[in-house]
């Protein structure tokens, strides 16, 4: 089975690559990691703010599409960094709101230094 699995996605990849279409594997980790902090350092800034962390809020505080979001929200709960049920509100798991911190933390610091050496 393992071996048709791999043979058809071999011969898919190949079809495409016959179409000039590129072919992307699926990926469970978030690509980036910066992009993955930079979702983080938004959900813990709305969760402070109004007290609860919407997807739709993301989008629009980043000025992403909904889709875009949804995936991403996808690859923070593979990731534990995110808790959500089914339509839910997202929630911060205890990973995800240490890392959320630090990535705050970090950002302070940077903006306080750059800020003091370029007056």
């Amino acid at each position: 089975m393992l071996c048709f699995i791999k043979n058809n996605l071999i011969s898919n990849k190949k079809l495409k690559e016959k179409r000039g279409q590129k072919q992307y594997p699926l990926k469970n980790k978030m690509k980036n990691s910066e992009s993955s902090e930079m979702y983080l350092e938004v959900m813990y800034k709305l969760e402070e703010r109004n007290g609860v962390i919407r997807s739709v809020d993301i989008a629009k505080e980043l000025g992403y599409s909904k889709p875009s979001v949804s995936r991403a929200i996808g690859l923070l709960k593979t990731e534990e960094y995110i808790l959500q049920e089914p339509y839910g509100k997202i929630v911060l798991s205890k990973k995800g709101r240490d890392k959320a911190k630090m990535i705050m933390e970090r950002h302070n610091l940077l903006t306080e230094f750059l800020t003091k050496c370029l007056k």
